[in-house]
């Protein structure tokens, strides 16, 4: 659907002319357009469309808007808090939000988390065993009976 260039009325799509004013129309576009405020403002037949469409429209290929650095570092030091921190990285990893940087933020630092907190703990302990067992063996067999 596109808006009347002279009038500023919605056209149903496929029509090639303005019912109300007969002004040629171009063909609707891929992708819905943002009708200048002019052309919504002149008529008054748009009072009741200008309350519903206020705003701009949001397009499917826009990108989201750029979360603040305070949004960062609010973000970081929350994380930093130890049992609160891995709540709030789990909440945000899967939760969708205004700013989907927070959610990738989220995901890398539990991400690293895991692999901090668990994984290297756990290699640490394996190899504690290795070295004990080996160590253990070789004083036992080592030694005159």
């Amino acid at each position: 659907m596109t808006f009347c260039k002279q009038c500023g009325l919605l056209v149903p799509q496929g029509s090639r002319f303005c019912p109300r004013c007969g002004a040629a129309v171009p063909p609707a576009p891929l992708c819905p357009v943002y009708a200048p405020d002019s052309a919504r403002d002149t008529a008054s037949h748009t009072a009741g469309r200008d309350a519903e469409f206020s705003g701009s429209v949001k397009y499917a290929h826009s990108e989201p808007p750029e979360m603040p650095t305070w949004r960062y570092l609010v973000t970081l030091l929350l994380f930093a808090i130890p049992a609160v921190g891995l709540v709030l990285m789990v909440v945000l990893s899967f939760a969708r939000g205004k700013y989907p940087e927070r959610q990738r933020l989220a995901r890398a630092c539990l991400i690293k988390r895991l692999i901090i907190d668990l994984i290297l703990p756990l290699i640490a302990i394996l190899l504690f065993l290795f070295v004990n067992s080996a160590t253990y063996s070789v004083m036992y067999m080592t030694r005159p009976f």
